[in-house]
């Protein structure tokens, strides 16, 4: 059975309106963290709202994101020349909206081979480097959403019963849940070909 669900993207735009319970709590915090991380205040609360304006836990969180960018050396990401493309995806154009929409045919993509090739390091920066393209898109075209469609089309059982790819896929969720709090996911999660 086919299945056509969406994964949204919601990124909040530069003329977010701050609520009165945020005041404060973004004044703190832009006090701390304003000589490592100088960026508008939109981009500060996103990682009190993923903290729920505790302040204390939102400058933890950055802070080990500045560490995970340096780390993984991020910021160098977008210049990096894969030597294969682990996992190809693509923009598709725009919706009427102006929404970008992003297609990901996770079915075609070989998890199980890259792992037992020892091709790990390599696949991850990969993601990491498409990550950042994901979410740095809808900055650059001045819109706050995208739409991300994952096409499992082929998508094996063997690819999903192999232990080492299922914790790739959940690295994956948990190194975006820790570094990209401007991107919200949707409940609804679109998914073509899915018949698992």
């Amino acid at each position: 059975m086919d299945y056509l669900n969406t994964l949204s993207l919601k990124i909040p735009n530069g003329a977010s309106i701050v609520e009165p319970q945020e005041v404060q709590p973004l004044e703190e915090f832009r006090s701390r963290v304003s000589k490592i991380y100088p960026l508008p205040d939109v981009k500060l609360l996103a990682w009190l709202r993923a903290r729920n304006l505790n302040v204390d836990k939102a400058e933890q969180m950055l802070r080990r994101h500045l560490i995970w960018r340096k780390n993984n050396e991020i910021g160098k990401l977008i210049l990096w020349e894969s030597p294969k493309s682990f996992f190809p995806y693509f923009h598709s154009g725009f919706d009427k909206e102006g929404t970008p929409i992003f297609i990901l045919p996770i079915g075609q993509w070989d998890l199980k081979g890259c792992i037992e090739m020892g091709d790990m390091v390599p696949a991850l920066k990969f993601v990491y480097q498409t990550l950042e393209t994901l979410v740095s898109a809808g900055t650059l075209v001045s819109i706050y959403q995208g739409v991300v469609i994952c096409d499992f089309d082929g998508f094996t059982y063997s690819q999903i019963a192999h232990r080492t790819v299922i914790q790739g896929m959940i690295e994956t969720v948990r190194v975006f849940e820790a570094n990209y709090p401007e991107v919200e996911l949707d409940n609804g999660v679109f998914k073509i070909h899915f018949d698992y």
